[in-house]
């Protein structure tokens, strides 16, 4: 137990026999049970867990390759099957080792500070910067900023980064087959929570790179998670009555706008720059409008 609190730890692992034991081995003593859920992997992965396994290790294997989202999700229910304290605490933690054990406790106090779902936030310390390849650092802003905007949450500030820890409350409120199985999942896990009005809290944690090997291919990627945040926004901004349509009205004037920008531009008639301002002052306007909802309506989602 950690400050009081059952925890399990969750790993998702697909291809990773090279690291995948180093995590299982670094998991702090003081947690009840790791799950590491091996995603088909053809490589040697499942034999690296059984080898360095202890008795507190359980091995969970896909039939076929489903993603890390699903992975994480058969992680979740096992634990919502077995683990029937209700002040339990599941973290997850990547199967490359990109994540020190050391701030596992932090996301536990977060979690007794009041919070259902402690998201780790690399971005929190200047040496983030450093460590992390430029053009990773770029795609997590650009991704941050639009998951700010489709769920909700402002205050989150690294959205891309999956080491969490939820309480059993919480994923007991979330639909978990409904969620993205791939890449998109820290995103729509994020939606989900904010619809499901659970507390997020940002937890500094440390980015680590070293020997691991990144399996995004960003040109297949961005698009689906661009299309997954704009989805998202449109049920949150649905679950908002009328606040929800004035949303949907000034992002779909600020869309047309901007589109009669570019359309202008093109056909050089002048007018370009007005209706680009027009656009953009409808999106900040709808920006505004979203973060006080969320400040004066903290059921909706929660910070």
């Amino acid at each position: 137990m950690i400050a009081g609190r059952t925890v399990w730890v969750v790993i998702p692992a697909f291809q990773e026999e090279l690291l995948v034991a180093t995590v299982v081995r670094g998991v702090p003593q003081e947690v009840d049970h790791i799950v590491v859920v091996d995603d088909a992997s053809t490589d040697g992965t499942a034999a690296s867990v059984r080898a360095s396994a202890c008795a507190r290790t359980e091995l969970v294997c896909h039939a076929a390759n489903r993603g890390v989202g699903a992975s994480i999700v058969t992680g979740y229910q096992h634990f919502l099957a077995h683990c029937a304290d209700a002040r339990a605490v599941c973290v997850v933690m990547a199967g490359d080792n990109q994540m020190d054990p050391a701030d596992l406790k932090g996301l536990i106090a977060a979690i007794n500070d009041g919070a259902d779902y402690a998201k780790g936030n690399r971005f929190a310390t200047a040496a983030a910067r450093q460590a992390m390849p430029a053009l990773r650092w770029f795609g997590n802003v650009g991704l941050t900023i639009g998951t700010r905007v489709s769920t909700g949450l402002w205050h989150v500030a690294d959205s891309q980064c999956g080491y969490t820890a939820s309480t059993r409350a919480v994923l007991a409120r979330i639909a978990l087959d409904e969620l993205y199985p791939r890449y998109g999942f820290p995103n729509d896990m994020l939606l989900h929570v904010a619809l499901a009005q659970g507390r997020v809290a940002d937890v500094p944690v440390r980015a680590v790179y070293a020997e691991e090997r990144s399996k995004i291919r960003v040109l297949r990627v961005a698009p689906r998670i661009a299309a997954l945040l704009v989805r998202g926004f449109w049920r949150r901004t649905g679950a908002c009555s009328a606040h929800g349509w004035m949303l949907r009205g000034l992002w779909a004037a600020a869309c047309a706008a901007f589109g009669g920008s570019i359309a202008a531009a093109v056909a050089a008639t002048g007018t370009a720059g007005p209706l680009f301002l027009v656009g953009v002052s409808c999106a900040v306007a709808a920006l505004l409008l979203d973060s006080l909802r969320c400040l004066q309506a903290p059921c909706v989602c929660s910070h």
